[in-house]
């Protein structure tokens, strides 16, 4: 068993100068701290770098993430087609209660096939569609569609609700409110067999209006007073030219040619 006197002290001796043998200042009855780390401890703490999995480095994207990056692109170009037309058309079609169901089926019908026509559609390739129908009252019943798209859409529309009287004027203010600041041609084609019988005097401010904004009216009549209402429609309703049939049976060649001059005369033809 050693002694007490012959036990070294774990404290630092101190020095006549109050400092320990470590050379660090400590007043009396001062705790020692404890002395810091070696260096090299200090260096082994540091956290290395992660490498990335397979010790690959960053690279190019890969081929996938290339090819979603082309279809957003392409997305992105096909939805802003509507903003690339040079013609816009606004088809507005008669449906009140003086015509049948079987004539606004033949006018739907036909409609549908000139705007499905390889010829028309080569012309109206830059050209988007719109379809009004109008009674007392009138409706959009296409938007804003390349031709074959309005085709298929307003192949399959049937109107909801008893049909009215005959109001040109709503169906050209709808037509008129599509067209706004759009670029471009823009054109009002107007089918019917009659006359405005709600409100002549706003109709003729819809066409002044028209007139004054560039917009080009052009009309198709059908029925037994085709005459008569070729000299109205050219008077009261159109400011462009005015075309006629005596049946609906031929509606669809007069349609074809209708829309065949509108195109030579815009030289829009390829």
């Amino acid at each position: 068993m050693t002694s007490s006197g012959s036990r070294r002290s774990s404290r630092p001796r101190q020095t006549p100068s109050g400092r320990s043998r470590d050379g660090t200042s400590q007043e009396p009855g001062e705790r020692a701290s404890p002395p810091a780390p070696p260096r090299s401890l200090r260096v082994l703490a540091r956290v290395p770098p992660m490498p990335l999995p397979n010790n690959r480095r960053a690279t190019r994207p890969r081929p996938t993430v290339r090819l979603l990056a082309v279809l957003l692109i392409l997305s992105s170009v096909l939805a802003a087609g509507p903003a690339q037309a040079r013609e816009w058309l606004v088809l507005v079609v008669d449906r009140s209660n003086s015509i049948d169901d079987r004539e606004l089926a033949l006018q739907r019908g036909a409609y549908a096939r000139v705007l499905r026509d390889p010829f028309m559609a080569r012309a109206l390739k830059d050209t988007m569609v719109a379809i009004v129908e109008f009674d007392t009252r009138s409706e959009i019943v296409v938007g804003w569609s390349t031709p074959a798209d309005a085709a298929d859409i307003y192949e399959h529309w049937s109107p909801i609700g008893p049909r009215g009287a005959t109001a040109i004027s709503r169906g050209m203010s709808d037509a008129l409110e599509l067209l706004e600041g759009k670029p471009g041609r823009r054109i009002i084609d107007i089918s019917g067999d009659g006359r405005d019988n709600r409100d002549s005097l706003g109709l003729e401010r819809l066409r002044e209006q028209a007139t004054g904004a560039g917009i080009e009216i052009n009309g198709l009549v059908f029925g037994h007073q085709r005459e008569n209402l070729e000299v109205y429609y050219a008077g009261k309703v159109a400011n462009g030219f005015v075309m006629g049939v005596d049946s609906l049976d031929h509606f669809e060649d007069a349609l074809r040619r209708k829309l065949t001059q509108e195109v030579l005369v815009s030289g829009l033809l390829p």
